[in-house]
């Protein structure tokens, strides 16, 4: 090669980049242009879509697209040729703290119109949903198949929710995920399940009774969007408050710990959470199991088991998996979960606690292993986690003598 086809090459840059790359690890820094709500903007590769252009109302080839998230905007590429497609910009200029996708059931005039024998083949007929949690505590929505046929347009949101809680006077929502972005079929019995599309989420607030600020894991349930319907475009929506956060002091025993991590999303001192992730996975007693290689209590005092909802809150120097059984329709919904906290020292005694620290977290497609990933590179797999932990809460709540040592997940998960 020549030296001016080398001076003609272009070298990547870090201004490629839309937002900050792993901002969490950035909590500690002096820069005040970082701020400490953006630590879920990460980028999003969405699944495969078919969209329709504007100048055709022919359907074109399905392709992807990279979300890349800041305070101000949400940028979408294309996938394929990194060429910007537009801008999603949230109402009032409020600022932009966490961001996921959401899988909603479609139903509008086209599908009002199918005839009863043709329901089966629409069952799965939806649209994938942008939703980010802002600033003046609201969520606001963007369909993302509408949106992606908007040429370098700045594109407002189609719905906003005011969000509340019963637990605190404000809701500051920093981290948001969806279950129900590995697969369209889970996500339909999923979202007919609950009756919504369900999102957890980490906030912020002052409480209500102590007037100090806490943090606590939340959940709710997005409706899917009308067209048919009466003006949409504004709403509330209620969280559920699942477990509060409580930072431990080095001094607490052992058997304080113990106590509190029933209750508690237990935390190190100094420590906070970084990313949320989330996946269901469906009992043996569905169709759509068939290929989850996959089995929970098939029935229980409270009705038939539909599966589980799995939750992973990773800080930096552990994570917990939180667990909710989905019950049969007909049977009573179970008001709370369970969970598992793991610390996972690394092996190698030479990495430093800096170096060792989580920084990354993915769940495998078939939503049976999860990935974690550390400061100095290194990454584990944890396979079969979700079974361990199912396994040994469902010994725990059947009152069985379980071995917390012995048999936690923690040791007997392959790693």
């Amino acid at each position: 090669m020549s030296s001016q086809d080398k001076s003609s090459e272009t070298t990547p840059s870090i201004d490629y980049i839309d937002g900050p790359m792993l901002p969490h690890l950035l909590q500690g820094s002096t820069d005040t242009t970082i701020p400490q709500t953006t630590t879920s903007l990460v980028p999003i590769i969405t699944p495969p879509l078919a969209t329709q252009t504007a100048a055709s109302e022919e359907v074109a080839d399905a392709q992807q697209y990279l979300l890349v998230p800041n305070s101000q905007r949400i940028i979408v590429r294309s996938a394929h040729h990194g060429k910007r497609v537009c801008t999603l910009v949230p109402k009032g200029d409020e600022s932009i703290h966490a961001v996921t996708l959401v899988w909603l059931p479609v139903r509008g005039e086209e599908a009002d119109t199918v005839d009863d024998e043709e329901n089966d083949d629409e069952e799965d007929s939806g649209e994938w949903v942008v939703v980010a949690g802002c600033s003046d505590g609201t969520l606001q929505e963007w369909s993302i198949t509408k949106v992606s046929a908007k040429s370098n347009e700045e594109v407002a949101p189609r719905r906003v929710f005011q969000l509340t809680c019963s637990k605190t006077e404000d809701v500051n929502m920093v981290h948001l995920t969806s279950p129900t972005v590995s697969d369209v079929s889970l996500a339909s019995s999923l979202y007919e399940q609950k009756g919504g599309a369900p999102l957890y989420g980490l906030i912020h607030g002052t409480g209500k009774k102590s007037k100090k600020n806490s943090s606590c894991v939340v959940s709710c349930l997005l409706p899917r969007f009308d067209d048919n319907g009466d003006d949409q475009t504004e709403g509330s929506i209620d969280l559920k408050h699942l477990v509060p956060t409580k930072n431990l002091k080095s001094s607490t025993s052992r058997e304080e710990k113990a106590r509190l991590q029933k209750s508690h999303v237990c935390l190190k001192k100094g420590d906070s959470i970084f990313g949320l992730k989330a996946a269901y996975r469906p009992s043996s007693s569905t169709a759509l199991a068939d290929t989850m290689d996959y089995e929970v209590e098939e029935e229980d005092s409270n009705g038939i088991s539909q599966g589980d909802l799995f939750l992973v809150i990773c800080a930096s120097k552990g994570f917990v998996i939180y667990r909710e059984s989905i019950k049969s329709s007909s049977s009573k919904q179970e008001d709370g979960g369970e969970m598992v906290h793991f610390e996972l020292p690394m092996k190698s005694s030479y990495q430093s606690k800096e170096q060792s620290a989580f920084s990354s977290i993915a769940i495998s497609s078939d939503a049976k292993n999860l990935a974690l990933g550390r400061l100095s590179g290194h990454m584990e797999i944890l396979d079969d986690v979700f079974d361990n932990v199912a396994k040994f809460l469902n010994a725990q709540s059947n009152g069985q003598d379980v071995d917390q040592q012995q048999q936690h997940p923690e040791a007997v998960t392959v790693r």
